[in-house]
């Protein structure tokens, strides 16, 4: 399947459609598709990187005359560097002249709109549109806008009724590095030890030398700045020569190593824009100021939330603003440890999951690993047609070796303890337990419940790892018996409570990752059952031992007991009803 996806980058547009872009690119490309670019060659372009990514691109001329006598059609049309129908035209050459049918056309521009979009509609399969402003009618299929807005409807006019809308954070396109680090996250407190400064990839008006005056006026040896400038910075060179002037300070090019930045940091200045989003998956308290004016609401919007401060737009902030905004916090006349938990509840890390399931075009791979003797085998075909109706692939092994890369591994009616090199060939490695854990870990859950006399047993979805049943818990529910179930009937209730905990799962993802709780609280296990536990006592009755029979397998553990030298086999199956003979 082929994705093209029509983006630019200059010192004007800046780096954060591409980037944003890239991140999509990148998670389409580990499904096994075919993306490519259509990109212009403006000024300070980062068609270069892209190219870098290991991604096409089909670069457009730019001829700054043309350029620069665009007719505005909307705020934004002399950010394209032509006409909007020469762009068409030469974006249609190249799907022409490829001949490839192409699945989805990805557009990020704010420069085109409906026109644009209704003459590319014969060459491709399905429009995606991703905006923030929502100031212009668009002709496509799925529209993601991942800014904060308290106008969910804002769209409702600008797009048709079959139009899918994906709006707000939680659909913010964030890189795979950032779902890594927010694992891994620090305790933040209110000291500030470390300052992250970084102002966009272009920067066209320096604010950062802006901020570099501040800190040195603020003359706080006792805190490390790193700044940070985007390769296509006109002005890095200054900043580097400003830089080597202050011991504390220390300057990133070619960053990729964001968040790592971020996590070290406690507290951030920074733009407006897809940056915001980074820091507040990462709880990174923020000053922001907004360099271009579509960042302004978003920015508002994200400080009324309390999850960084605004100074205002960069025109309008100065060097003295900026000293007194760094002081306050360094006082503590704000929060940085409730600002940091704001930022988290606005954003999971897990958009780009959420847009690519919306795309519709990459099913998950799915592995589901048991022992090639469970009982649990007779239910698992059921599972498997469940997942490939959802359009799923789906392996069915019964040795850890043959479990493959993907992104869940389930492993049901598993005794084997699996090492890390296998559990790392997945995103997800999950296990189905018969427990409320951590109470009731290690073998046979339901069966050592059962003997204590429960009717109310609860199984739990959790995170393998390489402790036993010792991972993130992700769904909890309970089982109900009536009492008088026996093995067969036991089995069944559980494997058809653990197939729906399994598609649950699957369904809800990523959105069920940001619920997983950590297990708490003392652990307690249950040992392994051997055939000698189905001995029974001969002098109890079967009353007091009816739950013993309940969960005996008549053909590999039946039940039995020993007298005068002889052992003897019993063999236990329900009847509907007694049938009762006349006297």
């Amino acid at each position: 399947m082929k994705i093209f996806i029509r983006t630019d980058s200059s010192y004007e547009i800046g780096s954060g459609h591409v980037m944003r872009c890239l991140t999509l690119a990148e998670a389409l490309w580990k499904k096994g598709f075919d993306v490519r670019f259509i990109c212009r060659e403006l000024p300070g372009n980062l068609n270069n990187f892209i190219e870098n990514k290991g991604f096409k691109v089909y670069r457009l001329p730019y001829n700054k005359e043309q350029g620069s006598n665009v007719t505005n059609v909307n705020n934004h049309s002399h950010w394209l560097g032509t006409t909007w129908q020469n762009d068409v035209f030469e974006t249609v050459n190249i799907l022409s002249n490829e001949k490839l049918v192409v699945n989805w056309f990805i557009i990020d521009h704010y420069s085109l709109d409906q026109n644009w979009e209704k003459e590319l509609r014969p060459y491709v399969k399905k429009i995606m549109v991703i905006d923030d402003l929502a100031d212009r009618p668009h002709d496509c299929d799925l529209l993601l806008d991942q800014n904060l807005c308290k106008n969910a409807n804002k769209y409702r006019q600008l797009v048709s009724e079959n139009c899918i809308t994906l709006i707000g954070p939680r659909y913010a396109l964030l890189r795979p590095e950032f779902i890594t680090a927010r694992q891994n996250l620090r305790n933040r407190d209110d000291n500030i030890k470390r300052v992250l400064v970084f102002l966009g990839g272009s920067d066209p008006t320096n604010e950062t030398k802006k901020v570099l005056d501040a800190i040195i006026q603020l003359n706080q040896s006792n805190i490390q700045f790193d700044i940070v400038v985007g390769q296509s910075n006109p002005h890095k060179y200054q900043i580097r020569d400003l830089c080597m002037l202050e011991p504390n300070i220390t300057l990133h090019t070619h960053v990729n190593n964001m968040a790592e930045l971020m996590v070290n940091a406690d507290l951030a200045i920074g733009a407006g824009g897809s940056t915001t989003w980074e820091r507040s998956c990462l709880g990174l308290p923020s000053i922001v100021l907004s360099i271009a004016q579509n960042q302004e609401q978003l920015t508002t919007s994200v400080a009324d939330y309390g999850a960084l401060t605004y100074l205002g737009r960069a025109e309008e902030v100065n060097t003295e603003i900026i000293v007194r905004a760094v002081k306050e916090h360094i006082q503590g006349s704000k929060s940085l440890t409730e600002m940091s938990e704001k930022g988290k509840q606005l954003v999971d890390g897990f958009g780009v999951e959420r847009v690519v399931n919306a795309i519709n075009i990459s099913p998950f791979k799915i592995t589901i690993l048991s022992d090639a003797k469970s009982w649990i085998n007779l239910y698992i075909p059921l599972l498997v047609i469940k997942y490939q109706e959802k359009g799923h692939s789906i392996k069915w092994v019964h040795m850890p070796e043959d479990i493959s890369e993907g992104d869940f591994a389930f492993y049901l009616g598993c005794s084997q303890l699996v090492p890390m090199s296998i559990l790392s060939k997945n995103r997800h490695n999950l296990v189905v337990h018969e427990s409320d854990l951590p109470n009731g870990k290690g073998w046979s859950p339901l069966t050592w419940q059962i003997l204590e006399g429960k009717n109310e047993i609860p199984i739990t979805l959790f995170e393998a790892g390489e402790k036993v049943d010792s991972g993130v818990v992700y769904l909890k529910d309970v089982m109900k018996f009536q009492g008088l179930e026996l093995v067969d009937d036991l089995r069944k209730i559980q494997a058809e409570t653990t197939i729906k905990m399994c598609l649950e799962f699957v369904d809800r993802y990523p959105d069920i990752i940001q619920y997983g709780v950590k297990q708490q609280g003392e652990s307690t296990y249950y040992p392994r059952r051997t055939p000698k536990d189905s001995r029974l006592d001969v002098n109890k009755t079967i009353q007091e031992q009816f739950n013993l029979l309940r969960v005996v397998d008549n053909e590999n553990y039946p039940a039995f007991f020993d007298i005068n030298g002889y052992r003897y086999i019993l063999k236990i199956e329900r009847r509907l009803e007694i049938e009762e003979k006349p006297k």
